[in-house]
């Protein structure tokens, strides 16, 4: 579900607006003002459907300022490889809010740990065999009428390389070979 800038500038005003009401701490901005915003994205945006769930998860996911969406500097990989270490690769909203304290999103950590970090990922360039190899897992998926599954191609065919880049690398080999034609 996309946001417009409109809709977006709404919300970031109305959280400043509320949170001030309530003594300024967005920390601690109750389930009620998001109920609220609610209400108001139904009056304003009658179109949309955003509910309080969607929209208190786009502040505190996209538009919190205290979000970082810098590059990661080498201490903050090193506080990754830390918390990946002490609470395992599966407990990112822990890792984000014990080692970055919610500067760095569950997401965040995530995908960095996952497409870049991960022991054994191979971030070199592709080879023939696994471009070819991609190629065809991808003709199998569509001959059973399915889309591809990035993750289970990572799984059982290309453990060394992330879902991310083996979905990117079959989005460029298209783009590829529709420019040849």
């Amino acid at each position: 579900m996309s946001w417009s800038t409109k809709e977006e500038l709404t919300l970031m005003n109305a959280v400043d607006l509320l949170s001030e009401l309530d003594g300024g701490d967005k920390e601690r901005f109750h389930t009620r003002r998001w109920i609220e915003l609610e209400y108001l994205f139904a009056m304003m945006f009658p179109d949309g459907e955003k509910t309080h769930d969607r929209i208190m998860h786009h502040w505190q996911k996209v538009l919190d300022p205290v979000i970082s969406k810098d590059p990661w500097p080498p201490e903050f990989v090193n506080v990754l490889r830390q918390g990946v270490e002490q609470y395992g690769c599966t407990n990112w909203v822990v890792i984000s809010n014990c080692m970055f304290g919610g500067v760095k999103t569950g997401k965040q950590c995530r995908e960095k740990w996952e497409n870049e970090l991960k022991p054994g990922l191979n971030l070199g360039e592709w080879t023939e065999d696994e471009e070819q190899l991609l190629l065809l897992l991808v003709d199998e998926y569509k001959k059973n009428d399915k889309d591809p599954s990035w993750q289970e191609i990572h799984v059982h065919w290309m453990p060394t390389r992330s879902a991310n880049q083996i979905k990117n690398k079959y989005h460029n080999l298209k783009k590829k070979k529709k420019n040849k034609r």
